[in-house]
């Protein structure tokens, strides 16, 4: 009985010490993958940044290195124990936020995810659904592009960006305003709508 609580005690010191390396040591495995369908992003270029402590985020890059086709980029190795560590992921056709996730140090196979923001595009279908006249002025705008239509029977579709060749943040809120005049009376709308990564959805605006 004694040699069998020496063996269990034995187990438990050696898987205690295989999750645990020294503070001054990072061994992280980091996931880039894209938000809400959680696919994994190969040759994601991901940048080691270190930083002071207390700051959040790093600000000197010190190593950079690309995810497989796991999208699992993999950074093991003795740092600074003065600094904290962090992770940034760069990927073409993507949004690239200024997001890192910080690195655990002492911590065997630490993992951590980056998710990134795919690009997408919106289409405004503006109708008149009710009797217009010549007075009547609608107005759509946003910090990308606006639209003027006066005295019109409006029934349209615009793609939102293609004149300023701006795309939007999959899966992120898409904002804008919605301005009509009628009988002199001005009405502001406020829309949001989270777009489709790489796709382009369709949006009723009725007046």
């Amino acid at each position: 009985m004694k040699s069998k609580t020496v063996f269990f005690l034995l187990l438990i010191i050696l898987e205690v010490s295989c999750k645990k390396i020294s503070n001054n040591k990072i061994d992280a495995n980091i996931y880039v993958k894209q938000y809400k369908t959680e696919t994994p992003i190969a040759n994601a270029e991901v940048q080691i940044l270190r930083g002071k402590p207390g700051a959040g985020y790093g600000t000197e890059l010190v190593e950079t290195t690309y995810t497989d086709a796991d999208g699992k980029a993999t950074y093991k190795t003795k740092v600074d124990k003065d600094y904290d560590y962090y992770a940034f992921a760069r990927v073409d056709n993507y949004y690239n936020e200024d997001d890192q996730v910080i690195l655990s140090r002492g911590k065997r196979n630490f993992k951590t995810t980056i998710f990134k923001y795919a690009n997408a595009y919106v289409k405004l279908h503006i109708k008149n659904v009710h009797p217009f006249n010549q007075y009547d002025l609608v107005q759509i705008k946003s910090l990308c592009y606006s639209y003027n239509f006066q005295g019109q029977n409006i029934d349209t579709t615009i793609l939102w960006c293609e004149d300023c060749n701006c795309s939007w943040l999959g899966n992120k809120s898409f904002q804008t305003s919605f301005l009509y005049t009628r009988n002199n009376i001005t009405n502001i709308g406020s829309y949001s709508f989270a777009t489709i990564p790489f796709d382009t959805i369709t949006v009723m605006v009725n007046y």
